[in-house]
């Protein structure tokens, strides 16, 4: 049992114990369903705040092999699934968050032993500690230290499949499931730094999408912010089944809390119920009437302040980035939305490159992805999703631009 290699479940654990959870292991459901099948691999992204890091816990809690997690499911939805104890603790699983490797990436007190004292790229480091764990968790395996995570794993399933021998020969519990939270870190903070955007969708590459993934893997859950990267309308990583806020296909009552979340919040903690549609209602998800930010709505039950919530997560900054650099292309529709009318859009043309945002079409579907508009599915158009977002964005041209973005005011 390591940090990334066979987690315990103490994340999901916490997150029980804080009182406010809202089961969502129905998605736990609809994972087992397509682990080795051709939709294995699986991208569910959204906003900040969602709930992102919560259902990797909870996958994390549910899969490990290092955890013992059925008392943390009891009287849950997946409790009730027929495939419940099939995969319970039964998958060696790594599982990382990548916002924590680069904080430990960039500590100055690294000494960077492993690399001759050179400090090494953000892909290398991430290899190296996820193969170092990987040798540690099996040490009758023979990885090699500088090993690629690829040839790590196979060798662990090999190990893992000769040691039960025919038992468990036809099942698929000795493959890995890896799971990855905010999988577009470097996509977003080095968007203008190709190179290293390119040298990691490699590294994504030849874990996913080798020809010998089918014999490791079982099963791969990433999410974050954005969709994943395209090079001419192809994905960087072609295998992986895509579900956004434009249409988020079979996890739709897994991207927020539903009208029906929200009243069990309303109810646990005694708040106003019509209070919080009136400032937090908006978000238009495909195959789901209303969709709400877990954050604000927890934060504004259990505290009974109806005030601004998602938007104290990130700065003003974030969206004025944004719009003062292509004013001139967004003047008119900003114009609209904050009358909350509704602006068309063709979001097919934005091949979620943050280094290509040229034209209005990108830029509102950015805002989707974001969080700051919502997209209806059936008319394509976009709109400020609530009272709260609105605000936020009402703050950001409060503020003056800076220096270099003077010219578009």
């Amino acid at each position: 049992m390591g940090t990334h290699v066979n987690p315990n479940n103490r994340g999901f654990r916490k997150a029980l114990k804080a009182g406010n959870y809202v089961d969502k292991t129905g998605l736990i459901s609809y994972i087992n369903s397509v682990l080795s099948t051709e939709d294995f691999e699986t991208c569910f992204t959204r906003p900040r705040m969602f709930g992102k890091t919560t259902s990797c816990r909870m996958l994390a809690a549910y899969y490990s092999v290092g955890a013992n997690s059925e008392d943390l499911f009891k009287r849950t939805e997946i409790e009730k699934d027929p495939t419940f104890r099939e995969h319970l603790n039964k998958h060696p699983v790594i599982s990382f968050d990548l916002l924590a490797f680069k904080d430990d990436w960039s500590n100055q007190d690294n000494d960077w032993s492993d690399f001759n004292g050179k400090k090494p790229t953000l892909v290398q480091y991430i290899r190296n500690t996820i193969v170092k764990e990987l040798a540690e968790e099996y040490p009758d395996v023979s990885i090699a230290p500088k090993s690629s995570l690829r040839k790590a794993m196979l060798a662990v399933v090999a190990y893992l499949e000769e040691k039960e021998n025919a038992k468990n020969k036809d099942t698929n519990t000795h493959q890995f499931v890896v799971i990855i939270d905010e999988w577009d870190l470097i996509i977003r903070e080095e968007k203008d730094n190709p190179t290293i955007i390119d040298d990691y969708i490699e590294f994504l590459r030849s874990l996913f999408c080798s020809q010998d993934t089918d014999f490791y893997l079982a099963g791969a859950y990433m999410t974050g912010i954005l969709p994943i990267i395209r090079y001419n309308t192809q994905s960087g990583l072609s295998d992986f089944r895509e579900y956004t806020m434009l249409d988020p296909g079979p996890l739709a009552r897994y991207v927020g809390f539903t009208q029906e979340d929200v009243h069990k919040v309303c109810q646990k903690f005694d708040a106003d119920e019509q209070t919080m549609k009136s400032l937090y209602e908006g978000y238009s998800v495909r195959g789901v009437e209303k969709v709400y930010c877990p954050f604000s709505i927890v934060e504004a039950a259990k505290n009974d302040d109806y005030t601004s919530h998602w938007p104290m997560t990130s700065s003003t900054a974030v969206f004025t980035d944004y719009v003062y650099s292509h004013f001139n292309c967004l003047y008119d529709a900003i114009d609209h939305l904050l009358v909350y009318e509704n602006v068309q859009i063709n979001p097919r043309i934005f091949q979620n490159r943050l280094d290509e945002l040229n034209t209005q079409d990108k830029l509102l579907t950015v805002f989707v992805h974001l969080g700051y508009l919502t997209y209806d599915y059936e008319s394509s158009t976009v709109r400020i999703p609530n009272y709260e977002v609105r605000q936020h964005i009402l703050d950001a041209f409060s503020e003056p631009p800076s220096k270099k973005y003077r010219t578009y005011r």
